[in-house]
């Protein structure tokens, strides 16, 4: 790689990185983004909504609205895993399989 490539890169990364910061767009998709893990997370409905408001509390405290996504997002493949092996151990339970 010559100097103009490299040059380029950071140019393009510090301007989506400075865009990404001035809009609220991560901070709103992550809050989101929780309450939906929570569901898949916890089968109980009330559970899921204390864990749902505990985890937008916890975003919101941290800085930087990339970090608040990808909070969000590991909270989000979390939840898909544990929904996920939930739906399997239901399917065993009552002799599905899925083969």
């Amino acid at each position: 790689m010559n100097v103009p490539d490299v040059l380029h890169i950071l140019l393009v990364a510090t301007v989506g990185f400075a865009v990404s910061e001035a809009l609220d767009t991560f901070g709103s998709a992550a809050r989101s983004i929780v309450r939906r893990a929570a569901g898949w997370r916890y089968s109980d409905h009330e559970r899921a909504v204390v864990r749902a408001e505990e985890w937008a509390a916890l975003i919101e405290e941290r800085p930087g609205q990339i970090m608040k996504l990808m909070t969000a997002l590991s909270f989000l493949a979390f939840g898909l895993a544990h929904g996920a092996q939930r739906a399997v151990g239901r399917a065993r339970l009552f002799g599905r399989s899925e083969a």
